[in-house]
């Protein structure tokens, strides 16, 4: 009796290396579909951190008893003791205070649009602040806060 001996045939090797070379593109599609909006989400992220930042800075620093004056792109809140000056410089929110800069917003965030409105009398200031990545200038937010600025007491 002559054993006859099984072996795989090129056009097996070639159905089987086909399959494995789509499986193996679904997959680094899928991979790099994944890297791709993680990417997105951590640039949206970076953006919220500052949108997160700015705020807290203006309701810390900028409270009740300051008055208010808006020229150009430049903010000043002033009371008795300090004035603050805000202004957009070189794509990022800069503070001015007592001469010294500071940057309130991170590297990565590019600063496209910084206005405040006065509301009631000056009695409020409604901050619009518009922000871009450096990264990917697609990806913006841009928020809005109402800040209180006068210490308003009925009679």
């Amino acid at each position: 009796m002559i054993k006859k001996l099984k072996a795989i045939t090129l056009m097996e090797t070639l159905v089987y290396v086909s399959i494995f070379g789509i499986f193996m593109l679904v997959l680094i599609q899928f991979f790099l579909s994944v890297q791709f909006s993680q990417d997105k989400i951590y640039k949206e992220l970076e953006l919220e951190m500052n949108q997160i930042f700015i705020t807290n800075h203006f309701r810390e620093t900028v409270g009740e008893n300051f008055s208010f004056e808006q020229e150009d792109n430049t903010a000043v809140f002033s009371n008795e003791s300090q004035t603050l000056e805000y202004k957009i410089s070189n794509g990022s929110l800069v503070l001015v205070e007592d001469g010294q800069e500071k940057v309130l917003s991170n590297s990565k965030a590019l600063v496209t649009d910084f206005s405040m409105e006065s509301v009631g009398h000056n009695l409020a200031v409604n901050l619009t602040v518009s922000l871009a990545h450096q990264g990917n200038e697609n990806i913006t937010r841009e928020f809005t806060n109402l800040i209180r600025v006068v210490n308003y007491e009925e009679d």
